[in-house]
């Protein structure tokens, strides 16, 4: 495992750049890779993308199963975790809401992951 893909390279590519209907290729490298475990995600990613209820929410339901989507309840992703909930939460340079909102998503919980496991994320 070395990518941890963002919630918006599939929103991103499913309703602009690489559409179902227009670019099916896109599509089955992106399960080939998932299924071969070349790349992951997350589950907050994953219930970011099935709570948009449309096509990508019912494609990303096959790969539930599959384990492509890591949990975030280990030690070493918690610990990473609450470093950035320190960082964000410490700094002066963010409003409140900008704090709230990012740490409401799922961005703090992949980068933790990507900290735990040495994987670049890819946005």
């Amino acid at each position: 495992m070395n990518y941890l893909l963002d919630t918006n390279i599939f929103i991103q590519a499913q309703k602009i750049d690489y559409p179902f209907d227009v670019f099916p290729g896109f599509w089955e490298w992106l399960e080939r890779d998932l299924k071969g475990g070349v790349i992951h995600s997350i589950e907050p990613v994953f219930k970011e993308i099935k709570n948009g209820n449309d096509e990508l929410s019912n494609w990303i339901l096959d790969y539930r199963s599959l384990d492509c989507f890591l949990t975030v309840d280990d030690e070493e992703t918690q610990n990473a975790f609450r470093e950035i909930v320190n960082w964000v939460n410490f700094s002066s340079t963010f409003k409140e809401t900008a704090k709230i909102d990012f740490l409401s998503g799922a961005d703090p919980w992949l980068i933790a992951k990507a900290k735990s496991t040495n994987c670049t994320i890819v946005t």
